[in-house]
Formats: structure tokens, sequence, C-alpha cells
């Protein structure tokens, strides 16, 4: 995987988590979720989505979303990561979306706002990966939200999801994700891990 050429690529490369991008691609190629765990202020928040680009999860017609915790976190990493990837870069909160459903490739938007998207596509079928940033935060919205992804990969085999944290509760994610049941344990635990990968960046 190589870098598109910007201006500030220099400075994308002295982000801790750039020498963890093959990693992470390689990790979401191979498994269904990824749990990403990295200290605040290492580029996962305006990273994984370029990464994601780069990589061709966004090709037309797919896009990729962000979940974030809040609309002015929502708007304001839009308005970062369009600064290094230009105009295939929207935002989605509630009252204010500056998003082209042609144009747009990485959409930052609420997990509130995706849960109503949800409504009109219930299999949030533009999408191959959503992203739930701050996912330690456990808003009833993100919840909400998992639980609905969740259901989607059932659905979809090739849609991806990214639980990204700085303080994730790494053994919870994974048993969520994991199986069906997760008061019980069953022969089928290690495959079902298998769905499941964890990186700490």
């Amino acid at each position: 995987f190589f870098f598109n050429e910007c201006s500030n690529c220099t400075m994308r490369r002295q982000l801790p988590i750039a020498g963890s991008r093959g990693k992470i691609l390689w990790a979401l190629e191979t498994h269904s979720t990824l749990i990403l765990v990295g200290e605040t202020g290492c580029g996962k928040s305006t990273q994984v989505p370029q990464f994601l680009y780069e990589a061709g999860w966004c090709a037309a017609p797919w896009s990729v979303a962000i979940a974030e915790p809040s609309a002015l976190a929502a708007t304001s990493l839009a308005s970062r990561v369009r600064e290094e990837a230009g105009d295939v870069v929207g935002s989605a909160v509630p009252l204010d979306e500056r998003w082209d459903p042609e144009g747009t490739r990485i959409l930052f938007a609420t997990a509130a706002w995706l849960l109503r998207a949800a409504l009109f596509d219930p299999l949030l079928a533009r999408y191959s990966v959503v992203v739930v940033d701050e996912v330690h935060e456990r808003t009833l919205a993100v919840d909400l939200l998992l639980g609905l992804l969740k259901k989607i990969q059932a659905k979809r085999t090739n849609f991806k999801v990214i639980a990204m944290s700085a303080t994730a509760d790494v053994d919870t994610l994974r048993r969520f994700f994991s199986c069906e049941k997760t008061t019980t344990t069953t022969k089928d635990d290690d495959a079902n891990d298998d769905k499941v990968a964890a990186l700490t960046v």
C-alpha cells in the first residue's frame, strides 16, 4: 500500500499510526470487524478513513462512514480530513448535511444520523465500511448503532466494521461481534474469534 501524493504527506507519515497502516488494512481484509486501540493524538480519527480511501474501500459506488460521538467532532474532523483528501470528504449531522451522494467517499456523521439513515436503507448498502470512533462513549445512539452493524454483518458478508478508541474494552467488543451469545462457551468460539481482529497502535 502506498500513500497518495499530497502537500502534507510528510506530516501524515510522522503520525504514530502511519507505521501500522499495512497491519490495519490487512486485518480489515481478513476479518469482518477490527477493534483498533490507539492513544489520543496518534492520528486514528483522521488517518484511518484515508487509509481506507487509498486502499480502494471507497471506490464507486462504495463509501466509508465514520460515526463520531458528537456533531462538533464530525464536522471538525471532516474539515480537517478535507484539507488532506479533498472534496471526497463530507459531513452529515442533524440540521447540517454537507455531502454529495455521488461524490462523497468519506462521510463523517453522528451515530444518530446513521441510525436515521438506516430507516431508509436498513442494510446501509452505500457503505463498505462503517467506523465507530470513540466507541468507549457508550451513548444510547452508539449502542443502538453497534447492534445494527452486527445485524448488517449477518446479511452482508462483505460489510466491515471498525471500532476505535483510546480506551476500548477490547474483550467486551470482541465477544459482542464474535458470536450471537456471549454467556456460554461453545466449540465454535475459536472460529467466531476469526471474525474479529484487535490491534493496538
